[in-house]
């Protein structure tokens, strides 16, 4: 889904990897990702999803291995609830913040800002 009031960078970080950023042109309707991140040596599968106000973009879907322990990072420059679904995890991030979740991907998941509603991601569990 895509809002007014949302970008992102999703990045798979693996020890020094840039997200993946990039400005739309006015008026062009944003594609979602496919990103599937390679597991750290340490075995677990970073994932990281901004929220910036203001901007344009689609939710990614990101691939993780079921079984795998998933950690996943979300900034927000507002103060938000962040709601995974499917695993049923809510932490809240301040603005300009972080929050980190470490869990093991059993099921898909939708990963959104639970005041406004706004579609970060989704993990696809495979």
């Amino acid at each position: 889904m895509v809002r007014r009031a949302l970008a992102f960078c999703v990045s798979a970080v693996v020890l020094g990897a840039a997200p993946a950023c990039a400005a739309l042109p006015s008026g062009a309707t944003p594609q979602a990702p496919t990103v599937a991140p390679a597991a750290s040596a340490d075995g677990v599968t970073r994932v990281r999803l901004d929220h910036r106000s203001g901007a344009d973009q689609a939710a990614p879907v990101v691939m993780v291995p079921r079984g795998g322990t998933v950690e996943l990072v979300v900034g927000s420059d507002t103060a938000e609830r962040v709601v995974v679904s499917g695993i049923d995890q809510v932490r809240y991030v301040t603005a300009g913040g972080t929050v980190t979740m470490r869990f093991v991907a059993t099921t898909p998941a939708d990963v959104r800002l639970g005041e406004s509603g706004t579609e970060l991601g989704r993990l696809d569990v495979r």
